[in-house]
Order: structure tokens, then sequence, then C-alpha cells
């Protein structure tokens, strides 16, 4: 899911695959001629030297939403910003099933889409895309189909089915062809997810990726926050594959179990793999209060009963040894990727990595990170203040450290 939430423009970067691929190895600073895809190995520590590494510094611009008041304002939990060409927000939100729209200002214009199983209406919404026709889309899972809208007026203007099969998100790729996911169901239970391009009928015609998710059996017999307990302890800090398409058609899959980032282009080929040395770091304490009091309460809340259980729920609580490489990978609209390394409840520390791969910073920001989007220069995320959801844009500056 998504990155989806980039523009990129990584002029340098492309022009340098467009002259041919390379080895890189950032410890030694020397290119090696290959017919290989780029891959570049990074130490434990950024590779300039100090004085050169870089830090982003963020400052707020904008704020978007009210506690109370004009329901164009109010958020519920679950929302996605993105901003087009022209500086205007987009949000997905999806509890009212509909795309909101804001200019640059933060002035609400019209909202797209609604509930509903009609042409333009919603039963699940999600990552919202441009397709470089003066339109914006969205992937309605349940439904299994996108749709599409002029992003001007806010008209319903055309969808596409998927099919009969089970898929993720869509991204529509230059070629014609699609970036999607799509899951299947064994026979004891366990999902199968394939990543990779599919056909304009949706087959797949190139599989990038492919993992396997298994199915635990609970005891009936056990309490309710027992059972509570055991499917987010499940959850709690495993690797999630972090996939998105580019605006220049670039497909990136985060793998956190490893350090790796894996670009490819609109035919799958590998363009540049991205590694970075790093040790296994330990689940503290603070890790598990994050966790629990954004993962775990997000859940809770959502029911009254269940948040009743919020004590039993964090007793019967049980955590892994050790965290992912990292979390999430979001490619900057300047080239470069920015890797959200670790999060705690009040700061994130952030490995920074140059268009061509080559870990350039490491620094600790603290704007929300789960949901966060470049575009034009700046930077929107989804901060919740008091249990209220904010989309927030910031302006930012590249430091020297």
């Amino acid at each position: 899911m998504g990155a989806n939430r980039i523009i990129i423009v990584g002029a340098v970067f492309w022009f340098g695959v467009l002259l041919g691929a390379f080895a890189y190895d950032a410890r030694a600073g020397q290119s090696i001629p290959s017919d290989k895809p780029v891959i570049v190995t990074n130490p434990k520590y950024p590779v300039p030297p100090a004085g050169q590494r870089k830090n982003i510094v963020f400052k707020e611009e904008l704020t978007i939403g009210v506690a109370e008041g004009d329901e164009n304002y109010l958020f519920e939990k679950n929302i996605q910003p993105t901003a087009d060409e022209k500086g205007c927000i987009y949000i997905v939100n999806w509890d009212r099933k509909r795309i909101q729209k804001y200019d640059a200002n933060g002035k609400y214009l019209f909202t797209m889409g609604r509930p509903g199983q009609g042409p333009g209406e919603f039963q699940n919404i999600w990552v919202p895309r441009f397709d470089g026709k003066g339109r914006i889309y969205a992937t309605d899972i349940a439904a299994k189909r996108v749709v599409f809208f002029d992003k001007e007026n806010g008209r319903y203007q055309d969808q596409i089915k998927t099919g009969g099969q089970q898929m993720g998100t869509v991204f529509l790729l230059p070629n014609g062809a699609y970036f999607s996911s799509t899951m299947t169901e064994n026979q004891t239970g366990n999902d199968t997810t394939v990543y990779g391009i599919f056909t304009k009928d949706f087959k797949l015609q190139t599989e990038l990726h492919r993992e396997q998710t298994e199915f635990k059996n609970r005891d009936p017999r056990a309490g309710r926050a027992q059972l509570m307990a055991g499917i987010m302890s499940d959850e709690a800090f495993k690797p999630a594959l972090n996939p998105c398409v580019t605006d220049d058609g670039r497909i990136v899959i985060a793998y956190p179990a490893a350090y790796d980032i894996k670009i490819y282009d609109d035919l799958g080929k590998t363009l540049m793999i991205i590694r970075k040395e790093a040790k296994p770091k330990p689940v503290t304490d603070a890790h598990k209060k994050y966790y629990f009091e954004t993962t775990v309460m997000y859940w809770l809340s959502r029911s009254q009963k269940n948040l009743a259980l919020k004590e039993d729920v964090r007793k019967a609580m049980t955590y892994p040894k050790f965290l992912p490489a990292y979390r999430f990978c979001f490619p900057m609209d300047n080239g470069w990727m920015f890797v959200v390394e670790d999060s705690l409840l009040e700061s994130s520390w952030i490995d920074l990595f140059d268009n061509k791969g080559v870990y350039i910073g490491r620094f600790k920001t603290n704007i929300p990170v789960d949901l966060l989007t470049f575009a034009n220069g700046k930077a929107y995320a989804v901060a919740d203040i008091d249990g209220f959801k904010y989309v927030k844009r910031y302006g930012y500056s590249i430091q020297n450290y």
C-alpha cells in the first residue's frame, strides 16, 4: 500500500540508468561496469564525511482538520493525503468512502465518490493516484474495480474491473499494464500473496515477489481479551512489504525483513537494489508502548466493548525480541529514499539515501511518518491529536551536518 504516496523526479538517477547499468560499492565509492542492475551496498553509517552528510529539517505550513464543526474538515480514523502539481490536496476518507479535494491553502473544494455499489461509488477505498490524463483514481478492493474521476471538477469518468480474483491496490504503469498484488487461500487457510505486473485483463505477466501468511488457529475457549491479544501479538513489529509506483513508472518494493529496497522498470526489470548493513535491534519497553498506544488502541477504540478490555489485552500481549530492519520506505520527489528506520511515540529515526542509492544521512524527526507523502518539494502527513485526525503539510530544507 503505499508508498503510491510519491512523485519522483529522479532525473539524475534515471539518466544514470539509461547510460548503462553498473554495480556500486558505497564504501569504495566507485562504479564497476556491469550488465547487472545497480547494486548498492551501504555500511552501517552514512558514507559522506562529517559535515557533508544530509539532514532534513521540516517546518509545518498548513493543517487541515477540526475536532468539531464542518464535516468537510472533520476526519475519522482512516485518511490518506496526496497532492497534485498545483499543490491541491486530495484526502481519501476510508470511513466515508470518498475523496475530498482542497486547494493549496487548505480550503475545501469538492468531494468525489460516496458509499455504494454504483458508478463512482465505493465499498472500499485507499491510495489516491493520478494517471497523467487529468484524472485521480483509487482502488475499490471490495468491489474489485479501479474508479476514475476528473480531478479538476470531481466528475466520475470511468472504472476498470479487476476480474474475479482478489486484487490489492492497483497502480497504472506507463506501458498500459498494472502493478498490483493478488491473494489466494489454500485448504489450510494460509494466504499466498503475489506482487507483480499484470496485463490489461489482469493476468499475471511478471512476478516480482511472493509471500505466504500462515493462519494460526486460536483456542475457542480463550477469553475475548486473550484472542485479541494473540492476534495483535502476531502482528507486532512484523516486517511488512512496502510496495509503490512512482509517477515516472518505476516500481519500488521495500523489504524490511532485511535491509533491501528494490527498484524495477514497468516491464519488471530490476534497475537498482539498495542494501545497508544492519544489526538486529531489540524491542524495548518504549517500542511496546508505542505499538500498544498506536496500533492496538486503534483497533480497540473501534468498539466500546473492546475498549473496556484495554488493560486485559495489554497484560496478555507478547512481543518479538527484535525489530525489523526498518519500518517504511518513502521515495522523495527529488529521487532520494526516505527510510523510517525506527519509530517511537515522540520521534522517528530516518536513514536517507541519494538517487544513486548511497547512504548519505541519519537523523531524528518528530513529524508523523506512518502515511508520509512527498510532492512538489513538500511533505504531507497524517497527525493524530487527542484522537482526531489532521492532514499536515510541511516545507523542508536539506542541511549538512
